[in-house]
């Protein structure tokens, strides 16, 4: 064990009766690292993490925080722990500020600066009661308690859930504040596009098992695109698909299309004809793990 080592996760096993939840995982987050935890939802991700914060406890496997083994007598490292929690629940009858307040009491000697700081960024409406707060905003006031007492490492589950698009980009440009003034992150997401935004390592799991830990660069180029296209008339596929390029579907001329590797060669292909509509969403999970495996997806084609 380093120093250099926040988070360590050796063969780590959890069962709820006999369903096997996380199956011998293994884990390594230095100083410093945005480290990206991707799966779909049920993969055992927040499973992970509970464990990781001892609010469960391992059916077998190690976690060592800041070198120290993770059980409950050792809760005290909690203290350099910033947490965001998948599923937000607040105490009903305080406002947001006399929520804020409570969390700050649990970690005092903090500048109350920071909070008020963070609540400016985050546009949070302190004057509120918490039972009246949308989805969006109870994640705000999870997200201003965990930076709000400056902790060394920050555990985010789905930490942008809720949240509209200006205030995820408020949060992605923070964490990537934090990480420049040598903070570390643990983020699990199942948002690709996420992970690709703010993350500089990777691990991926699915059904329990990690398939695969990388740096993010190297998750971009295994990233597949999947594209529609309406061309103005008929277009034989198979003079589009190739190596790189595979028809999922076709409906006359409305061609559904995966691509890999260089997108500027497949739009320099598909110039040649003649096209009324293109659209390329944002590349989805499943569409990687459809690459990754080389697997048939009919579902999820529309």
């Amino acid at each position: 064990m380093t120093e250099q080592r926040v988070l360590e996760i050796k063969n780590l096993t959890k069962y709820y009766g006999k369903f096997l939840a996380v199956k011998k995982i293994n884990i390594i987050v230095e100083t410093g690292t945005v480290y990206g935890f991707l799966g779909p939802n049920g993969a055992g991700k927040t499973t992970t993490i509970r464990i990781i914060l001892s609010i469960l406890k391992a059916s077998s496997g190690e976690v060592r925080l800041f070198g120290i083994p993770v059980d409950r007598s050792n809760v005290h490292i909690h203290e350099k722990i910033g947490y965001i929690p998948g599923d937000v629940a607040l105490y009903g009858h305080l406002t947001v500020k006399q929520m804020l307040n409570y969390f700050a009491s649990l970690r005092p000697g903090q500048p109350s600066s920071r909070m008020e700081e963070m609540i400016e960024l985050f546009d949070l409406d302190v004057t509120k009661n918490t039972k009246a707060l949308s989805r969006g905003n109870r994640q705000k006031v999870a997200i201003v308690q965990a930076f709000m007492h400056n902790p060394d490492f920050y555990i985010f589950d789905e930490p942008s859930s809720g949240l509209d698009p200006l205030m995820q980009q408020v949060l992605y440009d923070l964490i990537a504040e934090e990480a420049k003034n040598g903070k570390t992150f643990f983020i699990s997401s199942h948002y690709l596009g996420e992970i690709q935004k703010i993350a500089n390592i990777v691990s991926i799991i699915r059904e329990g098992e990690i398939i695969s830990t990388m740096d993010v660069s190297k998750l971009d180029q295994q990233v597949v695109q999947k594209v529609h296209i309406d061309f103005k008339s008929d277009v034989d596929p198979s003079l589009l698909q190739d190596s790189n390029i595979t028809v999922l579907s076709q409906d006359k001329n409305e061609l559904i299309l995966i691509i890999k590797g260089d997108f500027n060669s497949f739009l320099d292909k598909i110039s040649k004809f003649p096209i009324e509509k293109f659209y390329a969403p944002e590349p989805s999970l499943e569409d990687y793990f459809m690459h990754f495996y080389d697997l048939k997806r009919n579902s999820g084609v529309k």
